[in-house]
């Protein structure tokens, strides 16, 4: 995937994360869904640190909804996962 497709990416999936944000609040799984989304934009765009730091959001906002750390573990090994496949 070229630059300028990752970067209209980032811009669009951070729209959407904002509008689930006033919407949902900072727990829900849509919200979620859409942070993990763009953890994955920003490990391809080489953002290793910044796309870490969406994911531990991630695990948060899901540990919290559903207070279930095997679900987070399995967040962290897709995680992972698609880290190898890069």
């Amino acid at each position: 995937m070229d630059m300028r497709r990752l970067s209209s990416a980032l811009v669009k999936i951070q729209e959407s994360i904002e509008i689930r944000r006033e919407i949902y609040g900072d727990r829900h799984p849509r919200l979620a869904k859409c942070l993990y989304l763009k953890a994955e934009i920003l490990f391809k765009n080489n953002q290793i640190e910044s796309s870490q730091n969406h994911v531990e959001q991630v695990i948060q906002s899901y540990y919290h909804i559903i207070n279930s750390p095997y679900y987070c573990q399995i967040i962290i090994l897709s995680y992972h996962y698609f880290t190898l496949l890069l």
